[in-house]
């Protein structure tokens, strides 16, 4: 507790605790969404296998790169080229992941519903994080960017835009099969226009 201690120190542990509670929590996301995609397209999920290993993947890139959010900002020049280049190569699972989706859907008989557009407003929820993940594990840009709001609002697609879109997707593509009662589409819909 000396004086000359950094003021700024609990960025670290912030990140440290926060970036792989949200990565973790999205891996169950992508499961459910995946399962959604291929109820709704009516027909078995395609790259089982590499779904399975991205997701695998993403989980041990997501631990390994808690420091994506402090490159450039108190990190040595090393630690932050370290922590880029793994942020970086979470871009490879995503990719694959989203690969996997496109070919599940590709030439199936998708029904439009509330659980197919709550799927899309996931896609499109985690593709705006990861876009803005890569700024941020760019050096050059992360380093002003890193501080900022930008870092919180990268989490926040993932927390609050991704992972609540797959839970209602789930919700609703499950609460019939369960129940034995389905939801009304028209509500369903507008509320989901409502929450992009």
């Amino acid at each position: 507790f000396g004086w000359n201690s950094d003021a700024m120190a609990w960025r670290t542990y912030f990140w440290l605790a926060l970036r792989p509670v949200a990565f973790f929590a999205l891996i169950p996301a992508v499961g459910l969404i995946s399962d959604v995609i291929s109820g709704v397209s009516r027909k078995s999920s395609s790259g089982y296998r590499t779904m399975v290993g991205s997701m695998i993947a993403l989980t041990g890139i997501a631990v390994a790169s808690y420091g994506a959010s402090l490159v450039g900002n108190g990190l040595s020049p090393e630690g932050s080229l370290v922590f880029s280049v793994m942020s970086l190569l979470a871009a490879i699972p995503a990719a694959l992941i989203s690969f996997t989706w496109l070919s599940t859907m590709f030439r199936g008989s998708i029904t439009f519903g509330a659980a197919s557009a709550l799927s899309v407003v996931f896609i499109l929820h985690a593709g705006i994080a990861s876009l803005l993940g890569l700024f941020l594990a760019s050096p050059a840009i992360g380093v002003f960017l890193g501080p900022t709001m930008f870092a919180s609002a990268q989490l926040d697609y993932i927390i609050w835009g991704a992972i609540t879109a797959a839970m209602l997707a789930g919700l609703h593509f499950w609460w019939p099969k369960m129940m034995g009662r389905k939801f009304n589409d028209s509500f369903a819909l507008i509320g989901t226009v409502l929450y992009i």
